[in-house]
């Protein structure tokens, strides 16, 4: 009896070992518990932020990054120039903990967006301050900056010419667009303004005519 229960023993041996392995939890991967949180990937996140948000040129664009615990950051977002993305990812290159940096910012410009001004040339180095601009009192530049004071209004241009206010893009509602002519009228009181702005228009419609 016992040589006849000992090789059925040994054949059950196997399959318990077997079946206690596939109970066992999976090994945890490496890069899912790269990908977690940390203190550590987030006090880098947050020097990157800070060097971002302060840099001078890049000060109105809207960037995220994604910081893994080996010291790996992954840009994204969208610029309206390929310079604006290079300095971005250089920025983050002077940070102090960031070992490798992966750019997915997509340079994409808007039509509609008002105009912006030139970056300077050459760009200023990493943390250095611009010089503050040439004031400037024209009738125009008060109506630009008075329109880009207003949040609904930022996708709105203007143009002043023989002392006749244009004022185009797109908004969201028509009280936006009154706000546009409210603005223009404030600014130059005596100008008459022929405001074409269109309000909430289909992505794929076509700009609106500027008259010449």
């Amino acid at each position: 009896m016992r040589n006849l229960c000992t090789p059925a023993l040994l054949l059950l041996l196997p399959l318990a070992l077997s079946a206690q392995q596939s109970s066992a939890p999976p090994a945890p991967n490496p890069a899912a518990l790269q990908a977690q949180p940390t203190s550590n990937n987030t006090s880098l996140t947050g020097a990157i932020m800070e060097r971002l948000i302060t840099d001078p040129v890049l000060e109105n664009t809207t960037i995220t990054v994604a910081v893994a615990n080996n010291g790996a950051v992954t840009l994204n977002g969208a610029v309206a120039q390929q310079a604006l993305a290079d300095r971005a990812a250089d920025v983050v290159k002077s940070v102090p903990g960031v070992k490798s940096t992966k750019n997915m910012i997509l340079v994409s410009n808007d039509p509609f967006a008002p105009p912006k001004p030139p970056l300077p040339s050459p760009l200023p180095p990493i943390n250095a301050a611009l010089p503050a601009p040439p004031a400037s009192n024209s009738p125009q530049t008060r109506l630009s900056d008075a329109l880009a004071r207003s949040a609904g209004l930022v996708r709105v241009a203007s143009s002043i010419y023989d002392n006749e206010v244009l004022l185009f893009g797109t908004v969201e509602t028509e009280q936006a667009k009154k706000q546009a002519t409210e603005i223009a009228r404030a600014v130059l009181p005596k100008a008459p303004v022929q405001n074409i702005i269109w309000v909430n228009p289909h992505p794929l419609s076509p700009p609106p005519m500027i008259p010449q």
